[in-house]
């Protein structure tokens, strides 16, 4: 079930019993940036945040699902926003391969 308003406090999406924060990006081929911006709330009611990014023509170039407790601990401040740096989440990339459907994200292409 998706968030029934865009500006949904801490979550996006609920699978089963679980509220998931989802983060895209699309990034350009000479752009260094590798984190997401997150707020730091250890309230937050939230299971699992989901990041996914595209390559620059929108193909499926990483997932990464990581538990909301795990979030906490890996949160840095940079400049003047919280973020996840994704090298700092290798334990919670998932492969490709192992990803159902994963073709469907490239469906208006």
């Amino acid at each position: 079930m998706k968030a029934e308003s865009g500006i949904q406090k801490d979550w996006d999406v609920r699978v089963g019993e679980d509220l998931i924060q989802v983060k895209t990006h699309a990034k350009s081929e000479n752009t260094n940036a590798r984190w997401s911006a997150i707020k730091y709330d250890i309230e937050a009611n939230i299971s699992f945040v989901v990041i996914i990014v595209f390559s620059p023509d929108y193909k499926l170039k990483e997932f990464y699902k990581i538990p909301w407790v795990k979030c906490i601990d890996l949160i840095r401040r940079n400049k003047d926003r919280d973020v996840l740096m994704w090298n700092s989440l290798t334990e919670f990339k998932i492969p490709l391969e192992v990803l159902p459907n994963k073709e469907i994200v490239s469906f208006f292409i």
